[in-house]
């Protein structure tokens, strides 16, 4: 008897009382939303389950609290038409550090002449920038005229004359102090020519008065000692040691490649300019500075005017590359950009004394992992590049990077909480429930009336 009336007062209880089957009725548009409604309700189960075990990215600003005193600086960058040879890499800071000509943790590996996409390796230290004095011969006329002056002729109509012989030419300009050594070894070296009998002929051009010759012929330093073949450039600028025995060797070598050989390297060396890849591994004091690619050389003085510092950064970023991977893997795409901005773009210089300034702007970002907990520093940065006229100097490739104050700071929150996750689902479900139902009696209600009439 209790059981019973404890029966019947929690039927009295009840809130979802049933309506007998045989006072209901189904129709087809109600089967058709009846299916889309659980479609609907799976598919959001789904999406709010994903995000419940995935997780949010928490944003937050903040001062940057940093104290490490230094900063990584990975860098590579492909030089067009700069050659290895007069490649230098200086490092300059706000606190008056001055670092020339950096070698350290500093690779450069040479590109083929013309060839922007393929680079023979070849090690930092192989282009000796130190040359021995140059050496005189004794009793010789410092004064005496040799060499062909070629100054004031047509250039590549005297090449022609001389068919398929060879000729070495040096490219010279008057205000050079390097020049000015070379000068006397290079007409006592041109008597020796002379006095062997070498089927060679021996040639100077001053380029303060062929300045258009110099150009086609992409001479950007003094001296620069080329050999040719009849009008092709029969092997790489001559790069050794400035002595009357040392080109004579040079020529008695060179000269002596099988003509086929000779023609392929000239087809292939025809007006092109050697490149480079500067690649680059540094630790800088972590205030403002500069990073500065430009051409030098101990024993060459470089021609702004044909400097060509175009370039293409191959990858440039701040930080350990370890964590700049970590903070990609789990920052949001639309940020991902920012870790590395200025990564395969390519940069050209359209005129003479042209340089590239690329202006960073540094800011220090901190992802937080909840779960296990963890977290590592990056930092990503905001780039603008601009090109100026920088005559008289000598062009370059200058990186001015400043850090930001503030911190961005990133965190996983660990995805909602089990009771929002269970709320979400239950107001999605009846949600879905209630409004397709109300269509469904609309519809319903719609059709009964015209059909009455």
């Amino acid at each position: 008897m209790r059981s019973l009336v404890f029966e019947m007062n929690l039927s009295d209880l009840d809130l979802f009382r049933k309506i007998p089957r045989d006072f209901t009725k189904g129709t087809k548009p109600g089967g058709f939303l009846s299916i889309a409604a659980i479609v609907l309700m799976v598919v959001l189960f789904v999406m709010e389950l994903v995000a419940y075990l995935r997780g949010d990215v928490k944003f937050n600003v903040t001062m940057d609290g940093n104290r490490d005193p230094d900063i990584k600086v990975t860098l590579r960058v492909q030089m067009f038409e700069l050659p290895c040879e007069f490649t230098a890499l200086d490092v300059y800071d706000y606190l008056g550090t001055t670092r020339l000509d950096v070698q350290q943790n500093v690779f450069k590996n040479r590109i083929a002449a013309g060839d922007s996409r393929h680079g023979m390796g070849r090690p930092l230290g192989f282009f000796d920038d130190h040359m021995p004095p140059i050496q005189h011969e004794e009793g010789h006329d410092p004064n005496k005229q040799v060499s062909l002056d070629l100054s004031k002729v047509d250039f590549m109509s005297h090449l022609e004359q001389r068919g398929d012989k060879f000729s070495f030419v040096n490219f010279y300009a008057g205000w050079c102090s390097h020049c000015q050594r070379l000068k006397p070894t290079w007409e006592a070296f041109a008597e020796q020519v002379q006095l062997r009998r070498m089927d060679i002929a021996i040639y100077k051009v001053d380029c303060v008065h062929q300045a258009s010759v110099c150009n086609d012929q992409r001479v950007m330093a003094y001296p620069t000692l080329r050999l040719f073949k009849g009008t092709k450039v029969y092997q790489e600028d001559y790069n050794g040691d400035r002595t009357v025995d040392a080109f004579i060797r040079f020529l008695e070598s060179k000269t002596g490649v099988h003509p086929e050989v000779a023609k392929t390297l000239a087809d292939e060396r025809q007006h092109k300019v050697e490149g480079c890849i500067v690649s680059a591994s540094l630790s800088l004091k972590r205030v403002p500075g500069n990073i500065r690619i430009h051409a030098k050389s101990g024993s060459h003085d470089i021609e702004p005017m044909t400097t060509n510092v175009s370039h293409k950064i191959l990858n440039f970023g701040f930080g350990p590359t370890d964590n700049r991977g970590h903070l990609l893997s789990h920052i949001p795409k639309w940020l991902a950009p920012y870790t590395d901005p200025l990564d395969n773009l390519d940069f050209v210089t359209t005129k003479g004394f042209m340089s590239h300034d690329h202006y960073l702007k540094v800011v220090t970002t901190r992802w937080t992992q909840t779960f296990p907990f963890k977290q590592n520093h990056g930092y990503q940065f905001t780039s603008a590049s601009h090109t100026y006229e920088n005559a008289p100097n000598v062009p370059e490739v200058k990186f001015s990077f400043d850090l930001s104050p503030i911190m961005i700071d990133m965190s996983d929150s660990g995805g909602k909480r089990w009771y929002d996750f269970l709320t979400s689902v239950c107001a999605l479900v009846g949600g879905i429930y209630t409004v397709i139902g109300l269509m469904d009696t609309a519809l319903y209600a719609t059709v009964k009336r015209m059909n009455k009439n």
